[in-house]
Order: structure tokens, then sequence, then C-alpha cells
């Protein structure tokens, strides 16, 4: 039993034990170096996610702020002075038409004046579409306009302004009117009326709230 003894303690006491022993606390040191730099990482991590969630809710406090203030300045723009105030004021700049009501108009002037009221508002209203498009005061139609006061021609005159207005809207990225459905409002004139005009009042009217969103 001595003599094993001794030689177990020979043998740890050989170069090669020494060696091996170095080897498994190397091999320990590395696998802890390696479970600090995991934990480094998850750190990092951790952080980068917090960072981008403080930089979204930054954002969209921002956003909602921005939106706010937009209602806000659109909500004072409902009101008809200060409305009235700035249309005027931007009227020449942006090149708006009128902004009035045409039902009063188109349902009891144009037969009252035997269709006048309607050659009226009709030439008014390819100059002021004209002018926004083009900035020619008096802009040309690809048809006479007095095509508008012949029954059956004056649908052709009647689709031309139909679809400058929905190239203008188109330009402002929206589209609300029908070429087709106005056409054929325009066998009745005075509904004609009403939905052109209704169309143009809404358009000038989001030139005056987006200009008042922008200032």
């Amino acid at each position: 039993i001595l003599a094993d003894l001794q030689r177990r303690q020979a043998a740890a006491a050989a170069p090669g034990g020494a060696s091996s022993a170095t080897t498994r606390q190397a091999a320990a040191t590395n696998q802890a170096a390696v479970a600090t730099a995991k934990l480094a990482t998850a750190q990092n991590q951790a952080a980068l996610s917090a960072q981008r969630v403080e930089t979204e809710s930054a954002r969209t406090a921002t956003q909602l702020q921005r939106q706010a203030q937009a209602a806000a300045r659109n909500q004072k723009l409902m009101d008809p002075k200060i409305f009235a105030e700035r249309y005027f004021g931007l009227q020449s700049r942006l090149r708006l038409g009128r902004v009035f009501s045409p039902t009063l108009g188109a349902l009891i002037y144009t037969p009252l004046t035997l269709g006048g009221y309607w050659w009226d508002w009709f030439v008014r209203a390819c100059d002021e579409v004209g002018w926004h498009l083009t900035g020619s005061v008096k802009a040309k139609m690809s048809l006479p306009l007095w095509f508008c006061m012949i029954p059956g021609l004056h649908l052709f005159v009647a689709y031309s302004l139909a679809s400058a207005v929905r190239q203008m809207e188109m330009q402002n990225g929206y589209r609300s009117t029908n070429t087709f459905l106005a056409t054929l409002a325009a066998v009745f004139p005075p509904l004609y009326i009403i939905m052109i005009q209704s169309a143009l009042n809404k358009h000038w009217r989001l030139h005056v709230y987006h200009s008042g969103v922008e200032n």
C-alpha cells in the first residue's frame, strides 16, 4: 500500500500531471470569460432595446403633439371670420376660386334667368379651374364654352370641366369627383352646378386649411 501511494504522488508530481491540471484551469478560465462576454452582450441588447423603446415613445409623442396642433389650427380655421381672412390673404398667391353655397343659385336663379346663371357660373368655374391649374387668367378649354348652352353638346364641356376638377384633386393627392356621374348630372344643369361647385369649395378650403397647418 505504501508503495502504491508513493507511485501516485510521483505521478502527480510528474510534468504530465501538472500540464493536465493547468489545461483544466485554462479551460475553466475560458468558460468564465465566455460567460462574462455573453452576459455583457445580453446587457448591451437590453440597453439597445430600452433605447429603441424610448426613441419610439418620443417619436409617437411628437407625432401626437403635431396632430393636436394641426387639429387646433384647423378648428380655429373653422371660424368663418378667421377662414375669410386667410382665404382672401391666400386667394391670389394660391390662385383660389370662389367659395359659396351653390344650391340657391342653381335651383332658383338658373330657371329664373332662363339659363343665364348657368352660363355665368360655367364660364367662371372654367376660368377659376384653368387659373389654378395653369396660372393663366383665361385658360382655354378643349371645346368652346358656348357648347354649354346647347342641349346635348353641353355634356361634352361638362365632362371637360369635371375632368379638370378631378385633375386638381389628384394633384393634391385625393379624388372626390366622379367624371361619369358629373356628366350624367349635367343632364339637369342645376344638379351639375351643385356637384361641381361643392367639389371646388372643398378644394379651395383644403388649400386654406393646409396653409394654416404649415404656418
